[in-house]
């Protein structure tokens, strides 16, 4: 039911009609139609997009114009616009930004030390900066490393789960087009999204010819710096030669680990998503893997870089562990971080055994 005030703004648009009682007290509100260039032959479109593109009178061939209201209710629709969407929003913020203005006066009237205070939270942590002469005092949240730890888990999860899927329903996609010439691609067209398998990618590489030649043209030193060999290609009495092999320590990855139950978990679901898709329309799997491919290429992007700086922030911690030690963070249950290198992994290890 409306109440009284959405009744009279109702009743100022030219196309409603009041029905009355016969004490005068209106029982129901009518509408009827109103005239609007939207609704013209010439001027079919998008409604989402409240736009059109047909060649009139009004517009040019192959031009975009937006569909206008009629004069006589643009004032309405505005009203109704500001006073629905708008104005609570507006207010919304307006609470908000008052509400941190009074935690944030309350963190400062709290702290009497003049070098400042932290008050520790859940997952977030509130400083009061310095007390300096004519200027106020600074107020900042900072995230615990729990906080960090959590949100870092949480995107990883969501986005692996999502990189796997895709190459699962990529791999299914490029077993259709395994009798296909190397040289010629394909087109499947799904439902939402057409998905081109292309043909085989070239791969260049040096004959022993060309190596000789190389060597001849280049030298020694220049041939030997820029031929890269793989030392998994080397004998094993070689690959444990110093002289053969030269160890160095490179980046840093920083990886999530799961329990014992969570990855069976886990694989009993692939299992599941697997079997689904032998059975499923190749439609259904173009469409899928479209998704998932529009998601990770375009929505996911600030996940993507949310994820990269929590990255950052945990190896930041370890950047004082030497190279050839690693470390697991976990959160204690009193929900401190918790720190365990790879010495203690192995001691912890041996006394079990």
């Amino acid at each position: 039911m409306a109440d009284p005030a959405c009744v009279r703004r109702l009743a100022q648009a030219p196309n409603v009609r009041l029905v009355r009682a016969r004490s005068g007290e209106i029982r129901k509100v009518v509408l009827l139609p109103s005239e609007d260039d939207s609704i013209t032959a010439e001027r079919h479109g998008n409604p989402l997009k409240y736009s059109y593109k047909d060649e009139s009178e009004s517009n040019p061939q192959n031009s975009w114009a937006l569909k206008h209201l009629p004069p006589f209710i643009r004032d309405f629709f505005a009203a109704v616009i500001g006073e629905r969407i708008a104005e609570p929003m507006i207010e919304r913020r307006d609470a908000l930004i008052a509400r941190y203005e009074e935690l944030r006066q309350f963190f400062i009237s709290s702290s009497s030390d003049p070098e400042g205070h932290t008050y520790l939270g859940i997952n977030w942590n509130v400083r009061v900066g310095r007390a300096r002469a004519g200027r106020q005092r600074t107020v900042t949240v900072e995230a615990k490393p729990a906080a960090i730890l959590n949100e870092f888990r949480e995107l990883n999860e969501w986005l692996e789960a999502m990189i796997e899927r895709r190459e699962e329903l990529g791999q299914i996609i490029l077993s259709w087009a395994a009798g296909l010439p190397p040289n010629e691609g394909c087109t499947y067209r799904g439902n939402k999204w057409d998905v081109h398998v292309t043909r085989a990618a070239w791969q260049r590489v040096v004959t022993l010819e060309g190596m000789a030649k190389l060597l001849e043209l280049w030298g020694d030193e220049k041939f030997m710096n820029l031929c890269k060999i793989d030392p998994e290609n080397l004998p094993a009495d070689l690959r444990a030669d110093p002289t053969m092999v030269r160890t160095s320590y490179g980046a840093r990855h920083v990886r999530v680990g799961y329990t014992g139950a969570f990855e069976e978990l886990a694989a009993g679901a692939k299992a599941a998503r697997l079997a689904a898709d032998k059975v499923a329309e190749p439609a259904a799997i173009i469409d899928k893997w479209g998704d998932l491919n529009y998601l990770l290429l375009g929505a996911a992007k600030p996940i993507i870089e949310r994820r990269e700086e929590l990255k950052q922030i945990i190896l930041s911690w370890a950047a004082k562990l030497p190279p050839n030690e690693s470390c697991r963070y976990r959160i204690s249950t009193a929900g401190e971080l918790e720190v365990i290198y790879e010495q203690q992994q192995q001691a912890n290890a041996d006394q079990a055994g």
